[in-house]
């Protein structure tokens, strides 16, 4: 599976020292991308199994890491 600077960037964050959750808007600001970048960024990391959505939806949707078993 092939990911971008951004991604992997995240991905070790959220795999270390990240505090707090995620959401798009902290996921622009972290990488210096624009908000609609950052959506397309976790997208692609949802639909590769890395991240999942919180489950509580609309403006509070946050993301975690998926572990592996």
């Amino acid at each position: 599976t092939q990911f971008n600077a951004r991604q992997v960037k995240m991905i070790n964050e959220l795999h270390g020292k990240f505090i707090g959750k995620l959401h798009s808007s902290k996921w622009a600001k972290i990488t210096k991308v624009h908000r609609d970048t950052a959506r397309r960024d976790i997208q692609d990391l949802m639909e590769k199994g890395v991240l999942l959505d919180s489950g509580e939806g609309g403006r509070s949707t946050n993301y975690i890491l998926k572990l592996s078993n």
